[in-house]
């Protein structure tokens, strides 16, 4: 009955045709319009993000050609795929867009649950209840979790979010002080480069385990300094020399997520993981605040960040390192901002806009940050399980007598 007539409709070409046709034009739309009306109406992002959930639809649907389903995963890994010639690894990629992008990947790889679905049995193979999950849908994965691992390591390496210490793109403080080719580059620093004397004697036997940066500031500004040429913003309608804090945390779910799935799929692929050189990476900040600014923050002068700082000693006036305990209801921090910003003499847009930038990089930080321990967490609770088992395994075994 009703299954005979969806399958008549879809089977004479016309029903799958449009909606192939519509799906590519969704996914494609930045190339039917100006590139400056699309970005400033923000309806390429919204056209692409209904082409990759129409996309999922049609890459699982039986009644569409495998050549044709096979056809939709290449239109989404083009679309998902980083330019090559974006001035920023971050404009590389709309983060909205690319986020959907690894939903759906990931949604290509895995294999539907069915027989887990509430209220539905298992009957001859045929999901009782909701037939047409057997009819029209398919559960099976349509990609291998390698293939969809390739395009996560490509968004990770274009996105250049994590780079070794010996090759940074973009240049620490005492670089851009010995080095003339640096002096319109806008120097960083490595924050929480300090390690324990027991992770120290690591370090020592083996270097690369400690040598991971995550490094935000490249990935959201590039190589170009402020001077030069501005920051540029993802945001629609807004000037390329505004920050993006209203728009930060869209950046950080996708660099979350970015980073989650590649820890995820590589682990698929190995079982001897050491978290230990993800738990050690430093951070590269920028070197944009003032001495007044980091003074305030507790930061040292000479852009020093560790969390090796004395609680009860600190005082907003010391050199101290980061304490974690700046209370923004405590008079004496109001006091110091409301001072820092009544000095006539600076620039209070300058000085807001480089406590964005700092902030944004803190953000984007936090964001690896969080996937890396949510998988150092996952690896050591499965370690504590063997080790568990292996206890109970020898306590049962008898001594010999």
């Amino acid at each position: 009955g009703e299954t005979t007539n969806h399958s008549a409709i879809m089977a004479d070409g016309g029903g799958s045709s449009e909606l192939l046709i519509l799906c590519q034009k969704l996914l494609f739309s930045a190339n039917y319009m100006s590139t400056t009306t699309a970005i400033a109406s923000g309806s390429y992002q919204h056209r692409a993000i209904c082409g990759l959930i129409l996309a999922s639809r049609l890459l699982r649907c039986k009644l569409i050609p495998n050549g044709e389903r096979g056809g939709v995963l290449s239109w989404v890994v083009s679309v998902v795929s980083p330019s090559s010639s974006s001035a920023t690894p971050l404009e590389a990629l709309n983060p909205e867009i690319a986020r959907w992008g690894l939903s759906f990947l990931q949604f290509a790889s895995s294999i539907l649950p069915t027989n887990n679905m509430p209220r539905v049995t298992m009957v001859d193979n045929c999901v009782s209840g909701f037939p047409e999950m057997t009819h029209f849908v398919d559960t099976q994965f349509v990609c291998g979790q390698s293939d969809i691992f390739a395009q996560v390591k490509k968004m990770l390496a274009t996105a250049a979010i994590v780079q070794m210490e010996d090759s940074l793109r973009v240049p620490l403080l005492h670089a851009t002080k010995n080095d003339e080719s640096f002096a319109t580059t806008s120097p960083t620093f490595l924050a929480f480069a300090e390690v324990s004397p027991h992770d120290h004697l690591r370090q020592k036997k083996s270097p690369a385990t400690a040598s991971m940066v995550v490094c935000a500031p490249y990935f959201l500004y590039g190589t170009s300094t402020q001077k030069k040429c501005g920051r540029t913003s993802i945001m629609a309608n807004v000037n390329t020399n505004k920050p993006f804090l209203e728009s930060i945390h869209l950046v950080a779910d996708y660099v979350y997520d970015l980073v989650d799935q590649y820890l995820e799929l590589g682990l698929t692929t190995t079982t001897s993981w050491n978290p230990r050189g993800w738990l050690l990476a430093k951070i590269q900040l920028p070197c944009c605040l003032t001495g007044s600014a980091m003074e305030i923050l507790g930061m040292k002068k000479n852009y020093g960040l560790e969390v090796d700082g004395d609680l009860e000693d600190h005082t907003y006036n010391s050199s101290a390192s980061l304490t974690f305990d700046l209370d923004a209801n405590d008079e004496r921090f109001q006091k110091s901002w409301k001072l820092l910003f009544s000095d006539e003499t600076k620039s209070k847009s300058t000085l807001l806009q480089n406590l964005v930038e700092f902030v944004n990089c803190v953000i984007i930080s936090i964001s690896v940050s969080c996937a890396t321990l949510k998988h150092a967490y996952h690896h050591f609770q499965r370690e504590e399980a063997q080790l568990a088992t292996m206890d109970i395994n020898g306590a049962n075994v008898l001594p010999l007598s």
